[in-house]
């Protein structure tokens, strides 16, 4: 990406991620707003799982402009996935709510025929 891209990819992460941490919010800059109502538009119809938000796919994002007759460039989806980054780790870092348990993401014992076949039926 060129040097004003980068730059603007900066701004719109900041702009982003002081809005996600509820600071005073960082002015969104002008050049970037297309790209910031992208990344809204698509992040309102991510889907999730038990464990929190799933990253915006290359085939959302070029679905969502070719409705939008939008001719997106590469550079413009590098923005949008810069964006969804910084979303992801704020979601991700998150505490999960008090009282909620999380089980561990890896069992400790091992897979067994029946155990899988339970699973699976």
């Amino acid at each position: 990406m060129t040097r004003a891209y980068d730059r603007l990819t900066r701004q719109l992460v900041a702009a982003l991620e002081s809005r996600l941490k509820r600071q005073r919010a960082a002015p969104v800059p002008e050049a970037g707003r297309l790209l910031w109502t992208a990344f809204h538009e698509l992040s309102r119809g991510r889907s999730w799982h038990q464990l929190g938000p799933l990253p915006i796919a290359m085939v959302e994002i070029q679905a969502w402009a070719e409705l939008a007759r939008l001719p997106l460039q590469l550079r413009h989806v590098r923005v949008i996935l810069a964006l969804d980054e910084a979303f992801l780790d704020h979601a991700h870092a998150a505490a999960p709510p008090k009282g909620v348990k999380l089980a561990p993401q890896i069992s400790s014992h091992g897979i067994t025929a029946a155990l899988f076949d339970m699973a699976v039926d």
